[in-house]
Order: structure tokens, then C-alpha cells, then sequence
């Protein structure tokens, strides 16, 4: 096992210890466990004088939880955010592949697609991003291949997509029968677009990726246990006991 696969290790198991101890801070007060002054023991009776103590004890390993928690996703915050960009950068493309498709149909009804085809469909997962590298000269000085960025920046603050593709298919102009034919196009956003895209792909990143929950998702848990003392938790009160005649048994008595 590698550093950095033991480091994901002691984090994954701090993080579990972190949330069973905020699954337990939580349960103490929503229920309203107390602390008998006696307890009983092999057969002894054992009186707690201050049982109150035990409450700060609960807090003190919740609190030890929470920094060794803490300590362990700041050691490895460089691999847990590049994780996180990783899951961001892929439902990024994904939703700017179904926005591609949606521009290339109202590019295609407009007639600026392909002008040999009519009566044009496009397949929505004809869409696609056209690989292109450039080289460059690592460290030790040998010449890699480095994949070029999906989108570039615009002056206005926007983005454009230049290497998209896709696949249509339609009935000739010329010939009369169906043909299918590939085609690439541009797409350029907005500033304000490019915002809302950018928002949009950190919220499913959020939603259908593990990274961003697995990883802050204990600390929200946490932040949440810490009022757990002052959260308005209801009480139930259980129903008298009655006997077969509907009488309460303890007005029986």
C-alpha cells in the first residue's frame, strides 16, 4: 500500500468514526438519554456523583473526532480537491455536450448545418468534443503530448467550444434519398451563460458525483450536531394503558 493510499484509508476511517460520533451526540439529546446516578456493575452498585460529567466526556471525543477529521483532509487536501475538480470537470462536459446537441438542432433547422440535407436529425450522442494535443517539454526534458482544454475563455468572460462534431442524417437535396453526413461547429456563451453552466455543474457534481459529499458532507453533519443542545427535539408522551373495559388501569388502583 502506497503513502497516498494509506493516507485515503485513515481518512475514510476517521470520517466514519466522525459521523458515528455525530450520530451519537445527536441521538442523546433528541431522545433525552440522562445518566443514572447509580449503575450497576458485576454484581455492585456504582453511585455517580456528578453523572452531568458525562456529557462533556461525549463532547470531548466528538471534539477528537472532528479535528483528527480535520487534521487528515488537510494532509490530504491537494488529492481530495483534485477529486473534486475531476467529478466537477466531468459533469461539465457532460451537460455542455447536451447544450451542443440543442444549438446543433437550432443550427440544423435553421439551415446553417449542412446545406445538402433536409428535413434534418441529429442524434444526440453523435455530439462530441474532437480531441486535439499539443506537445510540450516535461522536467527531464522529453516531449509529451498534453490534451488541449475543451472550451477557451472569451474577452467578455464567456466561453467557446471550437472542436465540436457530429453525426446528422436527413433527405438529400440532390438525390432525394436519406444520407447521413458529419459535420463540426462553434459554439460560443455569455459571460452570464457561462455562470450559470458553471453552477449548474458543481450542483450535479454534488447530486451524482461521490467526491464533493463523501468529503464535506461530515463536516455539514458536524456543523449541524453542534446545536443539537438548543434544537427544539419533540417529546412524545405514550398513551395510558387501558384494560378490556376502556378504563385506565391506573385510576383502577
Amino acid at each position: 500500500m502506497t503513502a497516498a493510499e494509506e493516507g485515503r484509508e485513515n481518512l475514510s476511517r476517521q470520517r466514519r468514526f466522525l459521523l458515528v460520533m455525530c450520530v451519537i451526540v445527536i441521538a442523546y439529546y433528541a431522545l433525552g438519554a440522562q445518566v443514572r446516578p447509580e449503575v450497576a456493575y458485576s454484581g455492585f452498585l456504582v453511585t455517580v456523583e456528578r453523572p452531568e460529567l458525562t456529557t462533556y466526556g461525549l463532547w470531548a471525543i466528538w471534539t477528537w473526532a472532528l479535528v483528527g477529521y480535520c487534521q487528515r483532509l488537510y494532509k490530504l487536501f491537494a488529492i481530495v480537491w483534485q477529486s473534486i475538480l475531476a467529478d466537477v470537470e466531468t459533469e461539465d462536459r457532460r451537460l455542455a455536450l447536451r447544450a451542443a446537441w440543442r444549438f446543433a438542432v437550432r443550427e440544423a433547422a435553421a439551415g446553417r448545418i449542412n446545406e445538402n440535407y433536409s428535413q434534418i436529425v441529429i442524434p444526440r450522442r453523435s455530439i462530441r468534443i474532437e480531441e486535439s494535443y499539443h506537445e510540450r517539454q516535461n522536467s527531464t526534458g522529453e516531449v509529451e503530448k498534453v490534451p488541449e482544454t475543451d472550451h477557451y475563455g472569451t474577452q467578455s468572460g464567456g466561453r467557446k467550444y471550437r472542436r465540436l462534431g457530429g453525426s446528422l442524417y436527413g433527405i438529400s437535396k440532390k438525390g432525394g434519398g436519406e444520407g447521413s453526413s458529419t459535420f463540426g461547429f462553434t459554439m460560443e456563451w455569455s459571460k452570464w451563460d457561462t455562470r450559470v453552466h458553471v453552477w449548474r455543474a458543481w450542483t450535479a457534481a454534488l447530486i451524482r458525483r461521490p467526491a464533493i459529499t463523501e468529503h464535506l458532507l461530515p463536516l455539514l453533519v458536524a456543523v449541524f450536531t453542534i446545536g443539537a443542545p438548543f434544537y427544539p427535539w419533540p417529546t412524545a408522551e405514550l398513551p395510558p394503558v387501558t384494560g378490556l373495559s376502556g378504563q385506565r388501569l391506573d385510576e383502577t388502583r
